[in-house]
């Protein structure tokens, strides 16, 4: 019985409010900038047809044709035609990657979101993500 209820204790996370507790006071934060991997990035159409990252039988099976590009026969160039990066992928096979680290930083280490070119306080604490306007 003692074996059963060990293995139902919590993992042990950091105590993240204490943590940024010290670093909230520096002022000369940089910026943090979230850059998604392989599988973050969200692709859409101009209509707004979610392109990648598809579904999850998509991904099993490596159904990747939305997302395949077009080519030019006579440069064999790539043709990205209406496909746009929209922002960061949701929840995706019931994880969310992003979203937790985006909590984190607003919640917790008093981040603030930003867009590139935005003029900003000096003194806050700012993070960007591709395509974000707050």
């Amino acid at each position: 019985m003692l074996g059963l209820s060990a293995c139902q204790l919590a993992p042990n996370r950091p105590d993240l409010q204490r943590l940024y507790t010290s670093a909230r006071e520096n002022v000369e934060q940089p910026p943090v900038i979230i850059i998604p991997g392989l599988m973050g990035s969200e692709l859409t159409s101009e209509n707004g047809d979610k392109i990648w990252i598809g579904s999850v039988w998509d991904v099993v099976f490596s159904d990747y044709r939305d997302a395949a590009l077009k080519i030019d026969p006579e440069t064999l160039m790539p043709d990205p035609g209406d496909v746009r990066a929209t922002g960061i992928t949701g929840k995706f096979a019931g994880r969310n990657f992003y979203q937790p680290i985006i909590d984190v930083l607003e919640d917790v280490g008093g981040f603030q979101a930003a867009s590139a070119g935005t003029a900003v306080d000096p003194s806050g604490r700012y993070y960007y993500l591709p395509l974000r306007h707050p």
